[in-house]
């Protein structure tokens, strides 16, 4: 929260419903080319955390550290920050679908 109020920018970490997406995309990529190899794709822990080493490793942050945007946006709520409330929510909508919105519904969002 930090770094939006002296940046206006937050370094989001991906949510478990991105990995669906970028699963679909690499299997439609497989399926589009006329590889003969089996598709092989990251489990959800592993590709989570590779998302956040290549996050951190960027020098546009300043060195601050990407966070949850679930995290966030409990925060943003909490402290009625209602410009952070629109970003947060807008980058956890973006990547919601019919096939991963189940990702999200446990989260605490849903509350």
């Amino acid at each position: 929260m930090l770094a939006y109020m002296h940046f206006d920018l937050v370094p989001f970490t991906a949510l478990p419903s991105d990995y669906l997406v970028a699963r679909q995309k690499a299997l439609a990529e497989h399926e589009s080319t006329s590889a003969t190899e089996s598709f092989t794709f990251p489990r959800r822990a592993k590709w989570l955390q590779d998302q956040f080493k290549a996050l951190k490793g960027q020098p546009d942050w300043q060195g601050v550290q990407p966070c949850s945007p679930h995290a966030i946006y409990r925060l943003a709520h909490r402290y009625d920050m209602q410009e952070l409330l629109a970003v947060v929510k807008a980058r956890i909508f973006r990547c919601l679908d019919v096939q991963n919105v189940s990702l999200s519904l446990p989260s605490p969002l849903s509350r």
